[in-house]
């Protein structure tokens, strides 16, 4: 592959490097929330404030379930679960994780909120990015519709 990959020429290789084997016998969720104060949802929730409130939980193997947490550009945190072996006991990961992250969010004042839009949107960016360059790169092509330039893989 060398040059410019269409949209379809671009799941298509995903598909090839990703499902080698088949499709995944095991299963997990990313779970995606915006960060309020839980006083006044309406003020902005400092990048310092929120890294200090999620730093107990930053380390593996700090959620009852081995969850993980990451912060988004715009602030949001991530809760991602350890792969499963059903979907069941996903879900069961992922309420014992999200149990745990929230009453220590509510220690520090602030709670999660599961929204598709945040009603409260900040005017001052409440984080600093956590994507690769070539990832953010992937994805303004994708939403512009540009031809997207993927190496071939080793």
């Amino acid at each position: 592959m060398d040059g410019c990959l269409t949209l379809e020429e671009a799941e298509a290789y995903v598909k090839g490097v990703c499902f080698k084997t088949g499709p995944p016998t095991r299963v997990g969720v990313e779970l995606e929330w915006l960060v309020h104060d839980r006083a006044d949802a309406r003020l902005p929730v400092a990048a310092e404030r929120l890294a200090e409130a999620l730093a107990p939980f930053e380390t593996p193997g700090t959620l009852p379930h081995d969850g993980g947490i990451s912060r988004e550009p715009g602030g949001q945190v991530e809760l991602s679960t350890a792969p499963a072996d059903s979907l069941a006991g996903c879900v069961e990961a992922a309420l014992g994780d999200l149990a745990v992250l929230r009453e220590g969010l509510a220690r520090a004042g602030l709670e999660l909120r599961g929204r598709g839009l945040d009603p409260h949107p900040s005017l001052i960016p409440i984080s600093e990015p956590t994507r690769q360059a070539e990832l953010s790169y992937a994805v303004f092509c994708l939403k512009k519709k540009k031809p997207l330039s993927i190496p071939p893989p080793p």
